[in-house]
């Protein structure tokens, strides 16, 4: 029996996810203001709400459990004046400390009420964190949750870097995929591209915080950064409506681009106990713009929906239901195919493309989550959760018949290319190549070959993930001085993917028949009309269900004069599969795959952290912890359920569900002064060795070698943050944020070595030796040196601002200022052949510098507050330099253009050199669109301007520079 009643709560653990907390504390002590004595026994209530305490005999008190957000705090005793403080900040797992000196009074007063400004140097973060509430987000030209986090001290927010992988937050020289995204504190992370599975709605936000360091034992599955999203309860009633576009100015500004928000909250009028808040977004636009020329095929179609319930059963009892839906779906412009390299490095190769044979995307993700919170006393609480995210994803040929009659809130659908497109395309230029608009005009406008690609990529990648989780943590104040919280938590995933790349219309393909065995043979097969997937050259199927579990337990502990933050977790991963005997030896003599089962891997993190407030102003902390990740799904199981033998195409990578868990240890240093009450400075340098990163390495198999993903790579990051902030108030506000950082490794991304030392390049091109993987640290894509982040914030009050008559036209204007200075990111130089030439990102790209503005005109009319805003991005219309080609250092040229006397020689037909001239249409080369005086013939001069241009227009990358200036107006009305 006792087994069982194991089973079934280890079965329990397994479906339990990993969270973050949504709550914080408040603490503080009461004395007479006289005297200076402490006031045992006073009660001090949360306006409002049933939380409460009351004072020790020292005069300490602590609530527990506090949703974030802002709150009146109350003190009251007979004999002394009631105090009231308004504007009690309270923080995700962070205490805010209100104390309150009392006057004594023989008779009953009404009490006095005063403002509550939270410390801008918090006494108990151990850890740095950066907090953002709803009020600074809607104040800034941001409409998405990366966009806040990407101005914080030590972020780097890479557009792809040198080779086009790498793009994505990068927290404190890490690579993207090591950042933990929680809404509510639960995980919504795409376990397959290991960045965040779902954009939500920014007016949903009571708080967000980013933890870029030292983040306690209850956080895990990542390395650099938490993220964690906490929405909006509907505490209080409001609401928000809100409309902006662009559609007003014409032109290269105009986008076609739509954004509606609302969202509503607050108490049920006919139901006291209940609270609801719920918000939605729409957005839309029809093409992006480009410093010179309309990107075609970049429409967009975006919407998100979130929702929370909240029940106060008791005043010791609240069930919360919450949830969001979203889904983003546009057309892609272009993309990189096959090898990260000069043969393919403009996105522009599909410019003129048919929009039949063009790449769409289409994520949908939602969550659904129920929380019962019970205090079971004034100082204990227990949280028990029970949710559920899906993410759905496809990238594909939209099916542009259905174009014809569908609505923006209808998904796009898509044509899997294998078997849906008509034709023979062997040749990529064949299908486009003579295909006109509905105008009659040719998508392709030069009839120059071998520059755009004009036919289908021939690519389809579609993948579903999914996990159920419940989690149980119990937070106990056992003492005034100790608060420990206990918690277990675990995910029960489903992955499927779905993907295949380059397959024509062939008659005929190699099967393999009797594989592994004496009678193995390669015969031709015929093809049907109808294929399969796996009939590509690159195909992976799989659907796997992995799991992992946790627990941890840490203490809290406060003192006046330090406090520490101590703990310790747990990680279990389960890969749920197999794995090679010996990984040099693929199949036992009878030919049969020679496997075993994978052992589940066990980590262990001991984590620190410890504040030691110097003066009333100034606080120094120092944090030391382990931090484990798994790697991302796709490089465990991708293309690992193939047998090897049936693998097609040159370099046989596959995936690893052995890879051992990825390892950081962090130093963390740092010192806070606040030097008024509404200014204060914060300076943090930190130590990261990142160990077992994932990478490539060629594995000599025998009978059938392969590369596989391995745990090898190396990284080390250091840097120095410095952050002045200005409390978000009337007039003036805002931070200024520099970050000095050295980031270097033996790889910035998983893949480097396969398509650098492996794929592309089995020899030393200049020895014949094979290569030889770099031993020593070098920059990655992303160690960007120098970033300086600054917001800038003005706002009138009513009633300020200079007059003109009666008027004060100034008044409750508000103007948000957003700027970044950043330092160039490093690139290899190679040489024409793509090889590598000298040291590894020993280049530097130009610096950037980009401004954003914001401006906002308050109205109070009948109780709400009418808005009319404008926002500007890119102020300055700055042309900032994003990538470039590595065998020139040059954005517009990548060295390969051939001058007049090679391409005549090499491209005109021999028959008619002597004359000069073709006839058009004498043959297939001979094309009009060549000819271009529109005489009949076309000369060697026409030939080669008319391929010179189209060269030149193959360059005009837009994608190698920032998005150029844009331009919204809106009105929002809020009460």
């Amino acid at each position: 029996m006792r087994k069982v009643v194991l089973l079934i709560l280890f079965t329990q653990l397994l479906t339990l996810p990993v969270y973050a907390g949504v709550t914080g504390k408040i603490a503080g002590r009461v004395v007479d203001v006289e005297t200076r004595e402490p006031l045992p026994g006073v009660n001090v209530l949360v306006r409002g709400t049933t939380m409460g305490a009351a004072t020790d005999l020292e005069g300490y008190y602590y609530i527990i459990n506090v949703p974030v957000g802002d709150y009146e705090i109350e003190a009251r005793m007979i004999g002394y004046e009631p105090m009231t403080q308004t504007d009690a900040n309270v923080s995700a797992d962070l205490t805010t400390t209100i104390d309150f000196d009392l006057k004594p009074t023989v008779i009953e007063v009404p009490g006095v009420t005063v403002r509550a400004e939270r410390p801008m140097v918090l006494r108990d973060a151990t850890a740095t964190t950066h907090v953002v509430d709803a009020e600074q987000i809607i104040r800034q030209p941001v409409h998405e949750f990366t966009d806040v986090i990407a101005q914080q001290a030590g972020v780097v927010n890479s557009e792809g870097g040198a080779s086009g992988a790498t793009s994505g937050l990068h927290l404190r020289g890490g690579r993207a995929d090591e950042v933990a995204y929680m809404v509510d504190g639960m995980s919504v992370k795409d376990p397959i591209s290991g960045q965040q599975g779902t954009e939500i709605n920014v007016t949903a936000f009571e708080e967000m915080s980013v933890i870029t360091g030292g983040f306690n034992a209850e956080y895990g599955q990542a390395m650099s950064g938490v993220v964690n999203l906490v929405t909006k309860e509907g505490r209080k009633f409001e609401g928000l409506s809100r409309y902006q576009t662009d559609q007003f100015f014409g032109g290269s500004l105009d986008e076609g681009r739509n954004r509606f928000e609302m969202s509503l909250g607050g108490p049920l009028p006919a139901l006291p106990k209940v609270f609801y808040f719920v918000s939605g977004e729409v957005y839309t636009r029809d093409q992006q713009q480009s410093y010179e020329f309309p990107m075609s095929h970049t429409d967009r179609e975006d919407y998100s929906v979130q929702g929370k319930l909240t029940y106060k059963v008791t005043p010791t009892m609240k069930v919360n239901l919450s949830g969001f839906l979203s889904r983003d779906q546009y057309g892609a412009y272009g993309f990189f195919i096959g090898l990260p390299g000069l043969d393919d490095r403009s996105e522009n190769c599909w410019k003129y493309c048919p929009p039949r044979y063009r790449r769409a995307y289409w994520r949908k993700a939602y969550q659904l989550m129920a929380t019962l919170t019970h205090q079971v006393t004034s100082n204990t609480f227990y949280e028990a959760k029970l949710g559920y995210f899906k993410t759905q994803n496809i990238n594909g040929h939209r099916d542009m018949k259905d174009e014809e009659d569908r609505n923006w809130w209808e998904d796009l659908k898509f044509n899997p290319w294998w078997y849906d497109i008509e034709g023979d395309y062997r040749d990529w230029n064949a299908p486009g190549w003579s295909t006109k608009d509905e105008d009659g005009n040719y998508y392709y406008p030069y009839g120059v070959p071998g520059v755009f690609r004009l036919g289908p990529p021939g690519y389809w990648d579609e993948r579903k993930s999914s996990y159920y989780g419940t989690k149980l943590d119990l937070t106990s104040q056992l003492t005034p001085r100790h608060q420990v919280k206990f918690g277990v938590d675990a995910k029960l995933y489903n992955v499927f993917r779905e993907t295949g790349q380059y397959i024509y219309t062939i008659e005929s393909m190699d099967s393999i028949v009797n594989p592994g065995t004496p009678d193995e043979e390669t015969v031709k097969v015929v093809v049907p009309d109808k294929r399969t997937i796996d009939e590509a050259l690159y195909f992976d199927i799989y659907d796997v269900a992995p799991r992992e579990a946790a627990l941890y337990l840490q203490d809290k502990i406060e003192y006046p004069g330090f406090v520490v933050n101590l703990g310790c977790r747990v990680d279990y991963f389960d890969a749920n599969t197999w794995r090679f005997r010996d990984i040099l030896v693929t199949r036992d003599s009878l030919g049969n795959l020679d496997t075993v089962g994978i052992a589940p891997k066990w980590q262990v993190s001991p984590r620190v952290g410890i504040s030691f407030p110097v003066t009333d102003r100034s606080v120094f902390h120092v944090a030391y912890g382990h931090f484990f990740q798994m790697s991302r799904i796709r490089w465990l199981y991708d293309g690992y359920n193939t047998p090897r033998q049936e693998q097609r195409g040159a370099w046989g990578l596959v995936g690893n569900p052995d890879l051992k868990a990825q390892k950081t240890i962090q130093y963390e240093i740092g010192l806070s002064h606040q030097f008024t009450d509404d200014v204060a400075l914060s300076l943090t340098t930190f130590y990261k060795d990142l160990y077992y990163l994932v990478g490539v390495r060629f594995i000599p198999a025998v009978p059938d070698p392969y590369s596989a993903y391995v745990t090898e790579d190396y990284g080390n990051v250091k840097g120095l943050e410095i952050v002045l902030r200005k409390r978000a108030t009337e007039y003036l506000s805002g931070h200024l944020a520099y970050s000095l950082q050295q980031a270097e490794g033996t790889a910035s991304w998983e893949r480097e070595a396969y398509y650098d030392y492996i794929a592309n390049v089995p020899v030393d091109p200049y020895t014949g030796e094979p290569f030889v993987l770099p031993v020593i640290d070098y920059p990655l894509e992303f160690d960007q040196r120098h970033t300086i982040n600054a917001n800038v914030d003005l706002l009138i009050p009513d009633g300020a601002g200079p007059a003109i008559g009666a008027v004060k036209p100034l008044q409750n204007l508000d103007v948000s200022v957003l700027t970044e200075l950043a330092s160039g990111l490093p690139y290899t130089r190679r040489d024409s052949r793509n090889y590598l030439v000298g040291e590894t990102n020993a280049e530097r790209m130009p610096w950037r510098w980009t401004t954003d503005l914001k401006f906002t005109k308050n109205f109070h009319l009948f109780g709400l507050k009418l808005a009319l805003f404008g926002e500007i991005t890119n102020l300055f219309n700055r042309k900032d330099i994003l990538n470039l080609y590595p065998n020139t250092g040059l954005v517009a040229d990548n060295g390969m253009l051939q001058d007049y006397t090679t391409y005549i020689d090499q491209t005109f037909p021999g028959d008619y050199l002597d004359d000069g001239q073709i006839l058009v249409g004498e043959i297939n080369e001979a094309d009009q669109r060549r000819d271009l005086d529109g005489d009949g013939y076309i000369t060697l001069d026409e030939w080669y301007d008319s391929y010179k241009t189209a060269y030149e227009d193959f360059m005009n990358d837009p994608y190698m520079y920032d998005d150029p200036r844009h331009i919204d107006i809106g009105i929002s009305l809020s009460w």
